[in-house]
């Protein structure tokens, strides 16, 4: 019982890593979308 419970929190823990990961990620991207040229040669209005 206690290896399935040391289990599920890993599962849990690396779950909420990759969730924190991607959201990072995502506003990584639409900061950089805003804020940055995303290709060369783009202009802001």
């Amino acid at each position: 019982m206690k290896k399935v419970l040391f289990f599920a929190l890993i599962s849990v823990a690396i779950l909420y890593t990759s969730i924190s990961t991607s959201s990072l990620v995502s506003y990584k991207i639409y900061d950089l979308a805003n804020n940055e040229e995303p290709y060369p040669g783009w202009t802001k209005d």
